[in-house]
């Protein structure tokens, strides 16, 4: 498979508070990545790191707002292809560059993909592209921050400057429903090209800002990392914030907003436009409308 290095950065999100992960995050990615290693850019406040035998581009901002730093940093970036990952994405084993660099001549085969993401979810099973199923128009979760491949210009339209993490897997979400891109996921049978721990319905790495003991202690004692744990702790039971209402109130503007879509969608097409065409007027789908509605 064709090494697609000229056309990819890895995108590493992080911040000043986190700097004590960039060791052992870039030691295991150096050793774990198959050939060599295309730029990479460490988005972050203010401070700077080097690696020997990699090439890692400092990206400083310090803007209060997730998102207004992220979208600086894409503005950085050189390629027209990011693979998102986040500092405590601890690689474990060897990275299936072959397939990863697979997914970028999919990419170039359609410029409505916006990434393939590497977390498993179910959906319809593409016939195309092996491996990845698609997303109904109308789900949540549709965007999310696990480590995908990304065309730049799409990850950057898709964030709003005052944006969380978080926002933007619930609104940003919202803003999919409006759109034509296409967004492939892992089949369930799959495993990803890139193995960071990550199981489902399990912690790993960090979780609010402490260590996951059973997943990061035997990794970097395998590993021979040294990391003084002390520095943040390890994550406990009872560090977990109390649940509240917000996640339900999300979910149900969520679910009413997508509903709301399918009912406008329905009555656009099956009644204002079929109206309009007895006067010769075809107004295209109402996803065209809204387009055009929301491009003025």
């Amino acid at each position: 498979m064709k090494n697609s290095n000229e056309k990819l950065t890895i995108l590493v999100n992080s911040c000043d508070a986190y700097k004590d992960l960039w060791q052992p995050f870039f030691i295991l990615l150096k050793k774990y990545w198959q050939g060599p290693l295309p730029e990479i850019v460490l988005n972050t406040e203010s401070e700077k790191f080097s690696f020997d035998g990699l090439d890692i581009r400092c990206v400083n901002s310090n803007e209060r707002f997730y998102g207004k730093r992220l979208k600086n940093a894409l503005r950085n970036v050189r390629t027209p292809y990011v693979l998102l990952l986040l500092d405590d994405f601890f690689i474990r084993k060897e990275v299936n560059t072959d397939r990863l660099y697979r997914t970028i001549e999919y990419m170039d085969s359609d410029s409505r993909i916006a990434c393939f993401n590497f977390e498993k979810r179910t959906g319809a099973v593409s016939e195309k592209y092996s491996g990845y199923v698609t997303l109904p128009a109308v789900c949540d979760y549709k965007l999310n921050m696990q480590a995908a491949l990304w065309r730049k210009t799409d990850l950057d339209d898709l964030w709003k400057d005052k944006e969380s993490p978080w926002d933007w897997e619930v609104y940003g979400n919202l803003r999919t429903y409006f759109s034509d891109r296409k967004f492939y996921y892992l089949a369930p049978d799959r495993e990803s090209p890139i193995d960071y721990g990550k199981k489902a319905g399990l912690t790993w790495g960090v979780v609010r800002g402490k260590w996951c003991r059973d997943d990061v202690v035997p990794l970097f004692e395998k590993e021979n990392i040294s990391v003084d744990f002390s520095h943040r702790g390890f994550f406990q039971p009872q560090d977990e914030e109390p649940r509240t209402g917000r996640p339900k109130v999300i979910k149900k503007q969520l679910y009413s907003a997508g509903a709301a879509f399918v009912i406008k969608d329905i009555a656009y097409s099956v009644v204002y436009r079929r109206f309009m065409k007895l006067f010769g007027k075809d107004t295209g789908s109402y996803t065209d409308y809204l387009k055009r509605k929301y491009n003025k």
